[in-house]
């Protein structure tokens, strides 16, 4: 993906993953930050599915560019990407003026103590591990959007990790995540 000129359409940066399924042009905007491509377009589908607009960046490089572009709502971050990795990326997001401290729930399989409040430190507002329920996500989601429109940018800038889930148990190896978690995702989205 190639950075946007300036005075590009923010339009076209929205997702080319998502099977086909069309954007709801009054939906909420999401960035959806993640390298494997799999889990994008599952995480794609799945939003447009429930009506939300979404943007896409493969590696933390693009993905600021692709922000500062689209103005998302909410961001889903991965945290190990290619060029700047998540925690990076997501202090960049929340620090710019320019974006308005948009929520950023991180999405990963690093489920470490350590790296989880790591997220925290760098602004995230909530974890969600690797694999997890599209419910859960949506309503995740759904809880943030709702808090932003409801609350000053200060408040939100001040969330901490107080909404993030109960600790979970450290992976050894993470990568066994990767495909599973979309296949969770699409499991549960025919539960629903």
């Amino acid at each position: 993906m190639k950075p946007p000129s300036h005075g590009e359409d923010p339009r076209s940066w929205e997702a080319q993953e998502g099977l086909g399924i069309p954007e709801n042009p009054d939906g909420r905007r999401i960035l959806v930050v993640e390298d494997d491509a799999p889990i994008r377009e599952v995480l794609v589908t799945t939003l447009r599915l429930s009506g939300y607009r979404v943007a896409s960046a493969e590696d933390g490089t693009v993905a600021l560019d692709v922000a500062r572009a689209y103005k998302p709502e909410l961001i889903l971050m991965d945290l190990m990407l290619p060029g700047a990795d998540g925690w990076e990326l997501t202090q960049e997001i929340r620090s710019d003026p320019l974006l308005g401290a948009p929520p950023v729930i991180v999405l990963s399989a690093r489920v470490r103590e350590a790296d989880r409040q790591r997220a925290f430190d760098a602004g995230a507002v909530h974890f969600l591990p690797k694999p997890c329920r599209a419910g859960d996500l949506l309503e995740v989601i759904r809880t943030f959007l709702t808090e932003k429109d409801e609350a000053s940018p200060e408040q939100i800038a001040d969330v901490t990790g107080a909404n993030a889930l109960p600790d979970v148990p450290d992976a050894e190896d993470s990568s066994q995540f990767s495909l599973s978690g979309s296949m969770e995702f699409v499991v549960d989205m025919e539960d629903e």
